[in-house]
């Protein structure tokens, strides 16, 4: 009698196990997206631009093209034209997101037909049209895109002058890389 009970309660005690999980089961629902977005351009709308600058003999200086258009010198050289502009680019994308564009964090200016070379730096940025995200840092900002998709965006820095710096056109070439 010991033994059929022992193997009654056995199987008894293995149905319960079994049933168990079945008792407390539940169920629920997983919903599952996806989300295409539009391809993104980066274009250039305009290049940047310190325009004329007469050096100083005797001081290095410091030309700071803001991304508003102003332009202001620190040290001895001055601007005595109007026709420096800042670089512009444009972004096409997604609507309403965010991307981030990035760049150089300086750049070395190379005289034409030289060897002779100025520094540039600390880029600053303005929203024409879209917004930017937080404090952009020199040689990455993120960019939000507005309600169309787009975002127009104006880019400054400073121009390292060096004293007496020889005359030409100075130039280099800037890679801008955009990525939701």
């Amino acid at each position: 009698m010991k033994k059929m009970m022992n193997r009654g309660s056995l199987a008894a005690l293995a149905g319960l196990m079994v049933l168990s999980p079945l008792a407390s089961a539940n169920t629920d629902t997983l919903s599952i997206e996806a989300n295409i977005l539009s391809p993104l351009t980066l274009t250039k709308s305009a290049d940047m631009s310190f325009g004329d600058i007469i050096p100083d003999d005797a001081a290095s200086s410091t030309v700071t093209l803001a991304a508003d258009g102003s332009i202001s010198v620190a040290g001895g050289a001055t601007t005595p034209g109007g026709n420096h502009g800042v670089g512009k680019f444009v972004l096409v994308g997604a609507n309403a997101t965010p991307v981030t564009v990035t760049h150089d964090t300086s750049l070395v200016l190379t005289r034409a037909g030289g060897s002779e070379t100025m520094t540039i730096d600390n880029f600053t940025y303005q929203a024409n049209v879209g917004t930017l995200s937080g404090v952009p840092a020199s040689g990455n900002v993120v960019v939000n895109l507005d309600a169309t998709g787009n975002a127009e965006i104006d880019m400054g820095a400073d121009l390292e002058v060096g004293i007496d710096q020889a005359a030409g056109t100075y130039e280099a070439t800037m890679t801008l890389t955009a990525a939701y």
